[in-house]
């Protein structure tokens, strides 16, 4: 199955996953400001990564800083299942060769989670979709998803 980049994608979603992007790096930039001049700074209510979210995110700029990912963000972008429904994935990765990739960290799978996460490789075939689970001796298992046939 071919792969594409985050210019092949649907107008709405590249610039919903640039926005969000943008705001990221703004956001940090204005922490970092107002935090310099001791200000205090209302915010959003943001999501917290668990244990294994935050070490996955140190691997992933781990990855970053060895050039093979350009970027990554963590629970950016929600993509539609259904009428109200939606699956919001961990990571946001941009690989070396700029293919949109979504990273799952899980501790354990549950079905209903494995079922969920195949179902959007089916409605989205463009990105890749991966789960990776922490392993013994500080290595990453990694799933990919394909979709549905």
């Amino acid at each position: 199955m071919p792969h594409f980049s985050i210019n092949d994608l649907p107008r709405h979603v590249r610039d919903q996953v640039r926005h969000n992007l943008e705001v990221a790096e703004a956001d940090s930039e204005i922490t970092t400001r107002a935090r310099d001049h001791g200000y205090a700074r209302a915010a959003e209510p943001e999501t917290k990564m668990n244990r294994t979210e935050a070490a996955y995110a140190r691997h992933l700029g781990l990855l970053k800083r060895a050039g093979k990912i350009v970027d990554y963000r963590f629970e950016a972008i929600n993509l539609r299942i259904g009428a109200h429904l939606f699956y919001r994935p961990d990571f946001l990765v941009i690989g070396s060769d700029r293919v949109v990739e979504f990273h799952e960290v899980k501790g354990h799978w549950r079905e209903d989670a494995r079922v969920k996460i195949k179902t959007v490789a089916t409605l989205y075939p463009c990105f890749r979709f991966l789960a990776a689970k922490k392993a013994k001796g500080g290595r990453w298992d990694v799933e990919h998803f394909e979709p549905f046939v």
